[in-house]
């Protein structure tokens, strides 16, 4: 769960960049616009998209600290049970008893905790961005798609496209039936 959380912002940022990419492509500018300024475009989200990449790969497996640390955090007493799975005796010379009383520890630590733990989710999205835009650009984006229509493919098709197309009809027709009361 720890890895996760450290991968949903990266997660959560590439949906982001898919649904400014879709918004682009099923609106008409592609179709309006010069094939630099395309290539441009693509280039961009391409880039961004590329960038996401390499910091999401970055991230590393959480260490067997770090995911106790993770556990204590969210426990409701302040104990730090599941981090003294990981102590060690602080004498140097150790000897039956003291060994045997050490084992004792260890074995009531580990009965303490629970046999499944499991922790809340801690994302600081809301930190990051709080007014929640990111949502904002998807739902755009399946609204843009519902305007597409049947053409959503075509168009997809065609804001990748390197040929330069044809100046078509760009206009985007909204259709609708008010029923009278």
């Amino acid at each position: 769960m720890l890895i996760i959380e450290r991968l949903w912002p990266y997660i959560v940022l590439a949906s982001v960049i898919v649904a400014l990419f879709l918004i682009y492509a099923w609106s008409p500018l592609p179709l309006a616009s010069p094939l630099p300024v395309r290539v441009i475009m693509i280039g961009i989200l391409g880039a961004a998209f590329a960038l996401l990449l390499y910091f999401a790969a970055r991230i590393t497996m959480p260490s067997g600290r770090e995911v106790l640390r993770h556990l204590d955090a969210a426990a409701p007493d302040a104990h730090q049970r599941a981090q003294t799975l990981l102590d060690q005796p602080s004498g140097i010379t150790v000897t039956e008893i003291t060994d045997a009383l050490w084992r004792a520890h260890q074995k009531a630590s580990a009965e303490t905790l629970p046999s499944h733990p499991l922790t809340t989710w801690r994302s600081d999205l809301t930190e990051r961005d709080p007014l929640a835009l990111r949502y904002h650009l998807v739902l755009i984006a399946i609204v843009m798609g519902l305007l597409a229509g049947p053409e959503k493919l075509t168009r997809v098709i065609s804001a990748l496209s390197l040929k330069d197309p044809v100046v078509m009809d760009t206009s985007l027709s909204f259709e609708g039936w008010i029923d009278p009361p």
